[in-house]
Formats: structure tokens, sequence, C-alpha cells
């Protein structure tokens, strides 16, 4: 071993202690306490990044339920007795939460424990001993001294001629890590980097992933002096690591509602995130467990308990007597019950409910009760208006894993309601690609929207004929027309209780559902399910509906059950109102299911349009408009053969936000309301005759070879177009068919899915009406 080898041995090993007291012999020497804590959920580095600071506080006061600060605590022990809970079990709970809230459920809260092995120092550095002339060490993880930190800079200490020397220059002005926050699950940590700058200091934060030449770059733009060599960069970046190594970190989780983790023994294990930190089940003590962590500041306005459980309670519980302030719960904690079953059921997608009514009906307060159930309903990201971006709204469903939002006044929105839908519903953002043109990890959410509107969902201001696709009309639950608050009163006292109580029933909810076994939870959906579907008619889309229909009744029945016995009154009134809502629900489905027969629809539409342009179609005794002829009309006993051409029905059908013909002609042909060919939808048929070339190009936008064109041949009752032929054949030129298209009927006819036009056969006997040339 040569002679540098030995230096460089030495220098590993051993730290003479006069040394080291010769370093800081100007100064006292300050030390910061390390520890380490178990590792939570996984949180995406992106989403971490768009996440604000959060309280300054200590662990304890970012666990507080939103209490007003100049309130005297309550007192514990009057308050765990009449919460029902054991001092046995809640002798470690400390004092803020020991008054009637949720949080009185909890059995045990853990505080954070275990220390790092590198603990070096004992304060950290501040301001105030900075100004004091204190000198700080700085050392590496075997306690060799690296960093000396003043007032005028951090300083290199190196090690030569068997002995610690300090630089005499600083290789930058003063800076140092004053906190370390670092996201649960992951090893993504941010620095709080406190920085000397005309004659005061300032903060700025870099995320340990930046920490190389951009973070390095960002301190510089911000004012820090550096000795210029490019060498000092990168010990700029140690510098800051190796300080921040020595720092005990604060856990923050920047997600709301539940993870799924792996259990013991092959048992899952459930965790739901909310405004004190994670709450998740022992199976070993049979406790609840309530882990201290910070929340980010996206959701610290939002995801909070407010007021006192037992004053809210008698607030609430006389008006559990209305069956829309039932509805609203079950709304509200629905989506608590969604987050939980959709861990191991992927099948339960997301899901909107929209309330749609005229002014004054009550409405939006309705959805705020909803949403109080978890937190703060007027607070983002609960509360959001849909005049917001898709992005935007986007954004805030980020990572929301079970807590109801509010969409508010739906006919603002300005994008594409059906793209909007599908998204929300699917419960993933979008995938996208960033500036290296690499495949971006998008955003995820798992929750249930209550949106409001003076209209239908389907009949969107902005859009009014987009919504013609039943894949889209069955991911949205709608309640319509309903006094969603009773009267004037009854709203004026859910908006005053919403504001000074909300957050408590959702965690209640979970708390009760974390000690349940979710093998059976799941069985008992399935109950739920099964019992909607005997309740309700077959079609294509009941399946996907009774989804929606059993979360939303079984979570209000959860809720009753999760109610402490000191609250019989509420019990037994929402257990009283179950047959009532389990009835709206299925009145709400089978209004809905009327506009879910896409095919019918559509054929109702061919209907109105083609009365609207009887003008444009050759019929006996008519002289057609011959700048745009569509088709012809032929009488067939008790109905009319209405002969369109292929190109019209697509145009038609494209206009009006229906999807392709080619779904709907096999729909129409199944249920004999067209008249195909061989195989084929459509039919060849001769619409002009030879005189009439220019026309027939013009209109099939193409030149044809043969005498027939393709054509799609409707059977349409004898009753629903005669009287517009005989308007016509009393001199008016075109029927009265102004205002909107749906208006045109005198009386809509009277068209039943797979039944229709049984009667509606051909007579072998009868002629065609010949048309005039």
């Amino acid at each position: 071993m040569n002679e540098q080898e030995k230096k460089q041995e030495k220098k590993q090993n051993d730290l003479p202690e006069e040394h080291v007291n010769k370093l800081s012999e100007e100064g006292s020497e300050q030390d910061v306490e390390t520890s380490s804590m178990e590792t939570q959920d996984v949180i995406s580095e992106e989403a971490y990044a768009a996440s604000d600071e959060t309280d300054e506080s200590s662990w304890e006061s970012a666990m507080n339920d939103g209490a007003d600060e100049n309130e005297p605590p309550p007192e514990e022990h009057d308050d765990l007795a009449e919460a029902g809970v054991d001092d046995s079990t809640s002798t470690s709970v400390p004092a803020p939460y020991a008054y009637p809230t949720v949080l009185a459920l909890i059995d045990r809260m853990d505080a954070p424990t275990g220390l790092n092995p590198y603990t070096i120092q004992k304060e950290p550095i501040t301001e105030a001993g900075l100004e004091a002339d204190a000198i700080y060490l700085i050392r590496d993880g075997q306690g060799n001294p690296v960093f000396q930190v003043r007032k005028d800079g951090v300083y290199r200490i190196i090690f030569e001629k068997d002995d610690y020397a300090v630089q005499h220059h600083p290789f930058c002005t003063c800076l140092y890590v004053e906190r370390v926050r670092e996201m649960n699950g992951t090893n993504l940590r941010e620095y709080e980097v406190t920085y000397a700058v005309n004659q005061g200091y300032r903060q700025a934060r870099i995320l340990n992933k930046k920490l190389t030449e951009e973070g390095v770059e960002q301190l510089l733009s911000e004012g820090v002096v550096m000795f210029p060599t490019q060498a000092n960069r990168a010990t700029i970046a140690y510098y800051l690591m190796l300080s921040a190594s020595q720092l005990n970190p604060r856990y923050r989780h920047d997600f709301v509602g539940w993870v799924l983790r792996d259990g013991m023994a092959n048992r899952p294990s459930y965790t739901f995130a909310h405004a004190p930190g994670f709450l998740s089940y022992d199976h070993d003590t049979d406790e609840v467990v309530l882990k201290p962590s910070e929340i980010s500041k996206k959701y610290e306005k939002a995801i909070d308990i407010k007021g006192d459980l037992y004053a809210y309670m008698d607030e609430l519980t006389p008006l559990l007597k209305y069956d829309t302030i039932r509805l609203m719960m079950g709304a509200g904690v629905s989506s608590i019950l969604l987050g939980y079953l959709r861990l191991t059921r992927p099948d339960l997608m997301p899901f909107l409910i929209h309330l749609h009514s005229n002014s004054s009906r009550g409405k939006t307060t309705a959805a705020r009760l909803a949403v109080s159930m978890n937190g703060n309903p007027y607070q983002q990201p609960l509360s959001v208006s849909w005049v917001s971006t898709k992005n935007a709204i986007i954004n805030l469903a980020n990572r929301n894993y079970g807590l109801a939002m509010i969409l508010d006044e739906a006919s603002t929105f300005q994008g594409s309601m059906t793209n909007i839908i599908y998204e929300l519903s699917q419960g993933e953002e979008r995938l996208r690609l960033n500036g290296d043109m690499e495949t971006r990890q998008g955003g995820d959410w798992s929750t249930v929207f209550l949106s409001t509107g003076e209209q239908g969902i389907r009949q969107n201001a902005a859009k009014k004929t987009e919504l013609k696709s039943a894949g889209v009309s069955i991911r949205y639950l709608e309640f319509i027309n309903l006094d969603f608050m009773p009267n004037a009163a009854v709203a004026e006292q859910v908006s005053r209780m919403i504001q000074s109580y909300h957050g408590h029933l959702g965690v209640t909810l979970a708390v009760y559902l974390l000690r349940q076994n979710p093998i059976q939870m799941s069985e008992r959906f399935d109950e739920r399910r099964e019992q909607f579907r005997n309740q309700l008619p077959s079609s294509a889309y009941r399946d996907r509906a009774t989804n929606m229909l059993s979360v939303v009744s079984l979570a209000l029945e959860l809720l009753m059950e999760s109610l402490p016995e000191a609250f019989e009154t509420a019990r037994a009134e929402l257990k009283e109102g179950m047959p009532q809502i389990n009835e709206m629900l299925i009145d709400s489905f089978l209004e809905q299911t009327k506009d879910l027969d896409i095919a019918l629809n559509a054929y109702r539409t061919i209907q109105e349009l083609v009365i609207k342009h009887l003008n444009h179609f050759k019929v006996k005794g008519q002289t057609p408009d011959r700048t745009a002829i569509y088709g012809k009309i032929t009488k067939k006993g008790t109905h009319y053969e209405v002969a369109i051409l292929r190109n019209i029905v697509r145009n038609w059908m494209t206009a009006e936000g229906y999807p392709s013909t080619n779904v709907l002609g096999r729909e129409w042909r199944e249920r004999g309301w067209i008249i195909g060919e061989n195989d084929r939808n459509e039919r060849r048929l001769r619409i002009f005759d030879e005189k009439e070339g220019d026309i027939r190009e013009k209109m099939t936008e193409k030149k044809q070879k043969k005498s027939e064109d393709s054509c799609y041949l409707f059977k349409i009752e004898a009753s629903v177009i005669d009287e517009y032929l005989n308007e016509m054949n009393l001199g008016q030129a075109t029927p009265n068919t102004s205002g909107p298209i749906h208006n045109v009927f005198r009386k809509k006819p009277d068209v039943k899915p797979n039944v229709i036009h049984r009667t509606l056969e051909t007579p072998s006997d009868e002629d065609e009406l010949e048309f005039d040339v």
C-alpha cells in the first residue's frame, strides 16, 4: 500500500477528536437529527411536482381537523365517553383529536418513530444561529467533516497531511437545507433551501431529481454567488444532498382516498388517505390505525373535518325525513364505496350524477350537501365549475380515489361534452407525449362527479345534439325536475349547516369499510346489483346502469350501519327511507333509458327529416323541387316505403350526431324498419329517370353506370306522413315545418322497440303510386 492509499484509508476511518474540536472552536456545534419512517403509497413524480407547499407546522398540527385555532381545546374525557370510545384503547390519541369527531372512532394513532443510524447532529442550521456567528459542520455517513457553514458562506473541509483543514475561501455564499419533504412511497424529495442574499435570507424549493446542473442554475439565478469554477456546481449539489440526508424528512401525500397494498398471508391491505393522514387496518391487533402525514396544498383546504359531530347530527337528523336529502347523502358517500370496491374490481368505473332542474330548485345546494360528506364543498378541487376547461377539470380530479366532486352548471361548458364524459368515466387521462416524444404518465382517479344544470346533459347548450351515443349516456345518472331542496327554509338550513360542518360522514364510512371483509363486501354489492337487475327491464345497458344504482344504494345503507349507536334516530330514518331511495334510482334509470335506444331515436329523426323535406322527394301527384332530390315515396297499403339515397342518410345522421349508419342500419333492419337486399342494409332502386343525369350526379356525388342507386328503404306508417301530403295537395308547396325539427309532428307516433311494424307487411296486390315528371 503506497503512501497516498494509506492517507485515504486514514481519512475514511479515523477522525481525531482534537481536529474536530479545532474545526468548530469558533462557534457552538449544531446538530441535525434524522429518522426514517415506513414508506407509503407510490406517488407520481409529475403529480408531486405540481403540488404546493404544505403547512409548516409539526406533524400534530398537520393533522388538525380544521377547528378554529382560537377555540379552546375540548375536554378529552367527556368527549371520548360520549363517542363510546374505551379510554384504554385511546390513551395514545393526542388531546386535539379527543373531541367527538370521526377521529374518535380511530383505535390507535402512530407517532413517527425510528432513528437514522447516521444521526450526527441534534439541531438544524438556523438564521438566528448564523447571525450569532455559529459555525456548523456537515459530515458524511462515516462522521468525517466535509463542509463548514458560516454566515459568510460554505467552506470545503479537506484532509491533507494527516489533518483536516478548512479552505480559506467559501465556494459559495451561505445556503443550507432547512427542511426536507418526502412523498410517501417514493424516494422523491423536495429540499427547502434557505440562502443569503441582499443582507437577508430567501427560500427556494428544489426536487431531488433536479439537484444537478438544473437545480444549481436555479439557485444561481435567484442570487446565490458561487466561486466561478465548473467543479463547484457539482460541489454545491453534493453539499445540499449531504445536508438533506441529515435532516428528518416530513412525509406528505398528494392524493386522497383509497389505495391498495400487499397484505400479509395474501390478505389485501387497504389504506384511506385523508386530511389527518393514513387510515389503515392492522390485522394483528384488529385496530384501525391512523398514521400521520402532511397533505399537499392542493387538498389542505378542501379535505378537512370541520365542526362537532354531535352538533352536526343534531341538525342533520330532522332533515332525513326528506327523500332528496337521503338521496344526496347516498350520492356523496357513493364515491367512498366506489373507490373502495374498484381497488379489486376495475370494471366499476367512475360516473357522473347529473341534477337537472329549473332555477331555484336547490340542485346546487343538494350537490354541495353530497360533497360535504367528505370535505369542504366550496373549495377546489372538490368544487369545480363546468366553465373550466377540460384539462383543468381533469387536473383537479387527478389523484382523487374516493371523494365526490361538484361540477356546477353544465350549460357553461364550452368543450365537447362527449369527450369529457368519456374521459371522466374512464378514470384515467388520455396518453400524451413529452418533449422527448415519449409516453408521459397521465393522471388517474376513481370517484363520483355531482353535476348540475338547468338542462340535461344530452341537451347541453353548446352542443345540443352531440350526445347521440348510448356509450355516453350510460356513464351518468340523471335526476330530472326533482325538488332537490324540499323548500326554501330547508335549503337555507342546509346551506348554513354544510358551511359549519363537513368531512364527517365520508371518513366514518371509510373507517367502517376498513373493518369489513373486502370479499364479503364485494359479494354484498353483487347481491344489491342482482336486486336491481330483477326490477329493471332487460336491455343492453342494464348491467352498466345497475352498477351505478347499486353503488349509490349500498353506500347509503352502509353509511347507516356505520353511524355510532348514539345516532340511532338517524339510523332509523335512513333505514326507513331505503325503499324510497331505491325506487327513485329505478325511476331515474327508466327515464334515462327512454333516450338510450339510439336506433329508435335515429329512426324517429329520419321520419322528422322526411317530413321536413317532403318537397325534395318524388311522390305520386306531386312535382318535386328539382334543385335537390333525396329519394321517392311509394304507398304500400297501410304504410309508405321511403327510399332515401344512401349518402343523404349518412349526411343526416352525421349532422344530427348519431353513430355510423352501418351500425344503425343493422338495428333498423333487425327491427323491420328498413327493407334490405340479401345480406345488405341498403337496396339498389331507381330514383332518377334518364333525363335527370345532372341532378343525379349532384345528389349521389358520383357518376353512375347503372340506372339504380344505393338507398335505404324505410317503412313508415301512413298516418305519420298523410297529413303533410294532404297539405301539399291543397296547394302548399312545402309542409309547415318551421321551427325545430322535433316540433314537426302534430302527434308523434307511438313507436315501440321490437314490435313496431308487425302490421307493415307489403300486400302483394298493391300497386306502386307513380310520381309526376
